[in-house]
């Protein structure tokens, strides 16, 4: 088992390093073939200090303004949430500090003040019970909550061993 961004799973998966693969970012990859599995939240969360300090932000140029800790290059979280909560036409946010391809670390870096990150509601819930990070909550141009779906994705070409077969179906079962 190995954990990465989406794009290095995709291509391991298509150089045959890898059978399966769980991936946070539907891969534009023909070579491969995906099921969704799941759906996630995303919230984005900062340090109580930080509010304080820089404000909250609400709108996409309050928040175009901060700070953000990202999941890598592939801004598999922060994306998504970008676009329900803004739509699609609102750039990104430039102000990328940080890009870890690690979901706690980003929460570490998040409860330390140093930005927002965009995670995984049920990942962030703990921390902001305890007051470690507080949910900032963007006004809305669209009435979707911001979703991420996660892939089970395997290579077209992959050989239907019974294991293959037995791990992916049980995977794709939930």
């Amino acid at each position: 088992m190995r954990f990465d961004v989406p794009s290095r799973v995709a291509r391991r998966l298509l150089d045959g390093e890898l059978d399966l693969g769980i991936l946070g970012l539907l891969p534009e990859a023909p070579g491969l073939e995906t099921r969704p599995v799941a759906q996630e939240g995303f919230v984005a969360v900062a340090a109580p200090a930080y509010v304080k300090r820089w404000g909250v932000p609400r709108s996409a140029r309050d928040f175009q303004a901060h700070r953000f800790i990202a999941f890598d290059a592939d801004l598999a979280m922060l994306g998504p949430w970008w676009r329900a909560a803004f739509g699609a036409r609102e750039r990104a946010p430039e102000r990328v500090v940080c890009r870890i391809a690690n979901l706690d670390e980003m929460l570490a870096l998040a409860e330390a003040g140093m930005g927002i990150a965009v995670l995984p509601d049920y990942l962030v819930e703990p921390a902001v019970r305890a007051g470690r990070v507080e949910v900032l909550e963007p006004e809305r141009r669209s009435s979707r909550r911001p979703r991420g779906t996660l892939w089970v994705a395997w290579r077209k070409a992959a050989a239907p061993t019974a294991r293959f077969l037995a791990v992916r179906d049980w995977l794709l079962e939930g």
